[in-house]
């Protein structure tokens, strides 16, 4: 009997059963943000050179069409599915502290709707609860946007 308390040869299997629910948890966390940071970092570069292309022109000039375009082109180009991406962009004055510096910018925002995969699905595995026929929810969409804003070149 004493022998059999004494044997540990099944303990590493059960602490990595223990232990395994909480590193894939961890683990798909890591993925889903980390590619939401890559889509929010792609969608940040794209209204900054949509921007950047507007601003080279006379505002009086600006094409809102070509600049939409170009964050569209750059989104697309970084791997982005463009289906939801909405943009918008604007010629907007602006004045300096105390009103001596009155010239025009050009405002690009961008948003689009980022669907988590793993992360509703691995945490629900984890929280559901037989005896509780509302458990708890966790978001699986949010909105990522980002916005650039630039003076118009002197030309």
């Amino acid at each position: 009997m004493i022998r059999l308390l004494r044997d540990r040869q099944g303990n590493i299997s059960v602490e990595f059963a223990l232990v395994l629910p909480i590193l894939l948890a961890l683990l798909a966390g890591i993925v889903d943000f980390g590619h939401a940071y890559w889509v929010k970092h792609v969608l940040s570069a794209g209204v900054r050179e949509g921007a950047r292309v507007g601003s080279r022109y006379k505002a009086s000039e600006v094409n809102l069409y070509l600049v939409k375009n170009k964050v569209r082109e750059y989104v697309l180009a970084g791997g982005v599915d463009t289906t939801n991406l909405t943009v918008t962009a604007e010629v907007v004055p602006t004045t300096g502290p105390s009103g001596w510096y009155n010239d025009k910018r050009i405002e690009v925002t961008a948003s689009l709707p980022f669907q988590f995969f793993m992360v509703p699905n691995v945490m629900a595995s984890f929280i559901s609860d037989p005896d509780n026929p509302d458990p708890p929810t966790i978001p699986s969409q949010t909105t990522l946007s980002a916005t650039a804003k630039m003076l118009f070149e002197r030309l």
